[in-house]
């Protein structure tokens, strides 16, 4: 099981301690929620108390799940991360799949949200994969080599042997053996050692803790060990569409650092027009089940509704109207919302922004919605940007 994102001070300076613990509740929509970013979208679900990977189809590789409201500090320090996983099918596995962490994507000096956007192929700032692959042995492989796959998109099949291993200093374990794929508990520990990391990966069975598999790097360089967390999904099943599923996320250490600021959704933003005293204002959303939202307006110290709009399903929008409004003045306004959280419990959302008066002088701008792209290979950072 899954469960709330939990932050708690530890004794030890400027240590976090994140914990998706159990919880006894049913929640199943697509959107994750307001810590995450999916990759895609409609790749993640909520799903029977855990989170799902939907897509294992080879030409849709490397599937992400960012956690925005956590990342990896440049400070020196230790990290530990743990995951249970397992694939969505029965059966045998796809042999190139594996799941497992994504980890030191990007850095202080890319935009976090950038970062986010890491998937599918490897590139520059991609960061490093620590995984179990469809053999039940652990591995680190290096996310951010130049991808050589013919082309900068980033759909299409990864080729194989496209994201090298990183040499172990030690390897133990025979992996799934005859007992063939199953669930299992994937560990991470990271320390510092001088002007490098130390990384332990270990495997052991979900059920009855058998070991599978471990291996021990030395000399990480500390870049590898800066930036962004999340999980990933790669294939899946021999004879399947989808992917690997997670559950009961740990995550500690000094490396962490919180960002509860950056969680977003499930308003993710919105568009308005004002003409002749009527206002229209588009709250754009994310699935995940609310009916309706209110429009308020700040009233002194408090907000005040002044409209009510029903969910449009098809667009995941709510449209608001409202007349006789004064365009003189800047107004601040929010949408409010209520959605469940990851423990099943309801809790209010707020976005704000601005009604800006109507200027007397205007100047117009328009975007065609043409893509940009930087060219040549995919980087993950500002040198490698499309929209």
């Amino acid at each position: 099981m899954i469960g709330p994102l939990l932050l708690a001070a530890l004794s030890l300076p400027q240590c976090l301690d994140l914990h998706f613990f159990s919880a006894e509740h049913a929640l199943e929509r697509t959107w994750i929620g307001p810590d995450f970013f999916a990759n895609r979208l409609q790749d993640w679900r909520l799903a029977g108390g855990r989170l799902e990977c939907a897509e294992g189809r080879k030409r849709q590789p490397l599937r992400t799940l960012h956690l925005l409201t956590a990342a990896l500090s440049p400070d020196v320090g230790v990290l530990d991360l743990e995951v249970t996983t397992g694939a969505l099918a029965a059966g045998p596995l796809d042999p190139n799949s594996f799941s497992g962490f994504l980890i030191g994507g990007g850095g202080d000096h890319v935009d976090y949200r950038l970062s986010a956007l890491t998937h599918s192929k490897p590139g520059e700032d991609g960061g490093i994969l620590a995984i179990l692959d469809a053999e039940g042995h652990v591995s680190l492989r290096d996310n951010s080599g130049s991808y050589s796959g013919g082309s900068w998109s980033v759909d299409g099949e990864l080729k194989k042997g496209a994201i090298p291993e990183i040499h172990p200093a030690s390897r133990e374990g025979e992996g799934f053996g005859e007992g063939g794929p199953r669930p299992a508990r994937l560990t991470l520990t990271a320390i510092a050692r001088g002007d490098s990391y130390s990384v332990h990966l270990r495997a052991v069975t979900d059920e009855g803790g058998e070991f599978l598999s471990s291996a021990s790097f030395t000399e990480v360089p500390p870049f590898q060990l800066d930036g962004c967390l999340a999980l990933v999904s790669h294939l899946g099943g021999a004879n399947s569409r989808t992917g690997y599923w997670f559950e009961s996320w740990e995550l500690s250490g000094t490396k962490l650092s919180a960002y509860p600021e950056r969680a977003w959704g499930p308003i993710l933003a919105c568009q308005h027009t004002l003409s002749e005293g009527t206002l229209k204002l588009t709250a754009q959303a994310v699935p995940f089940g609310a009916e309706s939202a209110d429009l308020q307006v700040r009233d002194g110290e408090d907000w005040r509704t002044v409209a009510n709009a029903a969910l449009t399903p098809l667009s995941y929008t709510f449209p608001f109207r409202v007349d006789e409004w004064n365009g003189e003045q800047a107004t601040d306004y929010r949408v409010r919302v209520t959605a469940s959280g990851l423990d099943g419990e309801s809790k209010e959302h707020t976005y704000e922004g601005t009604i800006r008066a109507i200027p007397t002088n205007m100047t117009i701008a328009a975007f065609t919605g043409h893509k940009c792209f930087t060219g040549g290979k995919i980087r993950w950072n500002s040198n490698g940007i499309w929209f």
